[in-house]
């Protein structure tokens, strides 16, 4: 049976976060291997809201590779084998369309510029290649007309939170070497950059063995570092955060700082581990967390 755009956007939730959305395409950049993002929010004046914006238009801007015949084909098939090899859902895009009715798309192919629009009445995008006479080698995706969402008149709130949700994966990139840039705009000023390299370095990694059976032991690693007041901690599957767990931990003392971890495996996978595997780790995890 053929699922339509329609029908998927129908039985997605309508009240999924601005931020949320925002964050699915920033890593769609990112599994493009971009090193530079812009994300650009243009908004309405509204005189009566002071601390925040009503957003119009977003735009993101990446230097990535752009499209090829397999992320295409992805694009137009549900929950797509491509995606799920990437550690994703591949619903992400669906989402878009729960914040506006139409998301335009500048990119390139091969040697060509690209361009398409996706909307709840396209179930199947076809490309088309743009009248320019250089290849440009960006995408741009254009979220228009966005209908009750609103930003924070300085970005502040929103720059935290893309900090906050990437923080794993800034981790995992400085591991292999890399680093990125996302440059924030309100209204065609420049507000901040966040750099993967500023807020993925200084973790510790340790490495803890548990028992598997009676066959075997996995190898797994907590990674962190002192930051903030309180303590985070999150399960990483595929260099990705999957589920937040600081373990109920209270122990520390108004004189302590706060601690950031990630524990991460090849064991980990997005439903994580059966129940008595995941108490012991826990365990595991308290115990090395009260030395510290």
């Amino acid at each position: 049976m053929i699922v339509t755009t329609k029908q998927i956007v129908k039985k997605l939730p309508n009240n999924l976060k601005l931020m949320s959305i925002l964050a699915e395409a920033i890593t769609n950049s990112m599994q493009a291997n971009a090193t530079e993002i812009e994300i650009h929010f243009d908004t309405i004046d509204v005189s009566l809201l002071q601390d925040v914006k009503q957003v119009k238009n977003i735009t993101i801007i990446d230097n990535g590779d752009g499209f090829t015949d397999k992320n295409i084909d992805s694009f137009n098939h549900y929950m797509s084998d491509y995606k799920q090899e990437l550690g994703c859902k591949g619903i992400g895009r669906f989402t878009y369309l729960t914040i506006c009715d139409k998301v335009e798309v500048e990119s390139y192919k091969n040697d060509s510029n690209i361009h398409f629009n996706f909307s709840v009445d396209i179930d199947s995008i076809s490309p088309e290649k743009s009248q320019k006479n250089q290849l440009i080698k960006m995408t741009k995706i254009t979220f228009q007309d966005i209908k009750d969402k609103q930003v924070t008149s300085t970005l502040n709130k929103e720059i935290k939170e893309i900090i906050n949700h990437f923080l794993s994966t800034f981790k995992f990139m400085v591991d292999d070497g890399k680093n990125l840039f996302i440059k924030l705009y309100l209204d065609d000023t420049y507000i901040t950059t966040i750099e993967a390299k500023e807020h993925g370095t200084g973790f510790v990694d340790e490495i803890f063995s548990i028992k598997v059976g009676t066959s075997h032991s996995e190898d797994f690693t907590i990674s962190y570092k002192k930051k903030g007041s309180s303590i985070k901690g999150f399960y990483c599957a595929d260099k990705r955060s999957v589920k937040r767990d600081s373990l109920g931990i209270k122990f520390r003392t108004a004189n302590d700082s706060g601690l950031l971890f990630f524990i991460s495996s090849r064991f980990l996978t997005e439903q994580l581990m059966m129940k008595e595997m995941n108490l012991i780790l826990k365990i595991r995890i308290m115990a090395f967390l009260i030395t510290l």
